[in-house]
C-alpha cells in the first residue's frame, strides 16, 4: 500500500506541474500578447499626440502670420494717412467714402495675439481702438459741408493725434510679440 500511494503521489505531483507548466505557458503567452497589443496602443496613443502637436505649432504658425499681417496692414494705413493731405481732401471733398483704417482680420489677429501676449494683444486692441476713433474724425471731415478752416483744423489735428497714439500702440504691440517670438525661434514682423 506504501508504494501505491508514492506512485499516486508522483502521479499527482506529476500532472500538477505539468498542469501548471500547462498554465505558466498560456499566461506567458497572454502577457506576450497582451504587452505587445500594449506596446502598440502605446505607438499609437504617441504617433497621434505627436499629430496634434504638429497641428498646435502649425496653428500657432497661422496665427502669429495673421497677428504680423494685420500689425504691418494697420501699420501701412496708419502712414499713409499721417502722410495725407487731409485737410486739403477734406476741404475739396477728395476722402474717400470707407477709409478701411481697421485691418479687416483685426479680431482673429486679437484672438490670436492673446495667445501669443496678453500686453502685445492689449496694446493692438488699443491701437485698433485709436485707429477707430482716427476714422471716426475722418468720417466727421468726410460728411462736412462748407465750413469754417478752424474746423478742418480741429478735426485733422485729433485724426493726426488718434494715428501717432495707434502707431505708438503698434510699436509697442510690435515689441512685446518679438519677444515671444524670438524666444521661440519663428520670424518677427
Amino acid at each position: 500500500m506504501g508504494q501505491v500511494a508514492i506512485v499516486i503521489s508522483a502521479v499527482v505531483s506529476a500532472a500538477s506541474a505539468a498542469f501548471i507548466a500547462v498554465l505558466t505557458f498560456f499566461l506567458v503567452r497572454a502577457t506576450k500578447a497582451y504587452t505587445r497589443e500594449t506596446t502598440t496602443y502605446v505607438r499609437l496613443v504617441q504617433e497621434q499626440l505627436n499629430l496634434l502637436r504638429a497641428q498646435v505649432e502649425n496653428q500657432r504658425a497661422v496665427g502669429r502670420m495673421i497677428v504680423a499681417n494685420v500689425i504691418q496692414s494697420a501699420s501701412l494705413k496708419t502712414k499713409y494717412w499721417k502722410n495725407a493731405k487731409i485737410a486739403n481732401l477734406a476741404v475739396t471733398y477728395r476722402l474717400p467714402q470707407t477709409f478701411g483704417l481697421v485691418p479687416d482680420q483685426a479680431g482673429s489677429a486679437l484672438e490670436h495675439a492673446s495667445q501669443i501676449s496678453k500686453e502685445g494683444a492689449a496694446r493692438l486692441r488699443n491701437a485698433f481702438d485709436f485707429l477707430m476713433f482716427a476714422q471716426i474724425e475722418l468720417e466727421i471731415l468726410r460728411d462736412a459741408k462748407q465750413t469754417c478752416g478752424d474746423f478742418y483744423d480741429k478735426y485733422v489735428k485729433s485724426v493726426m493725434d488718434w494715428l501717432d497714439r495707434a502707431e505708438e500702440e503698434i510699436e509697442l504691440a510690435t515689441n512685446e510679440f518679438k519677444k515671444h517670438w524670438e524666444g521661440q525661434g519663428a520670424s518677427v514682423c
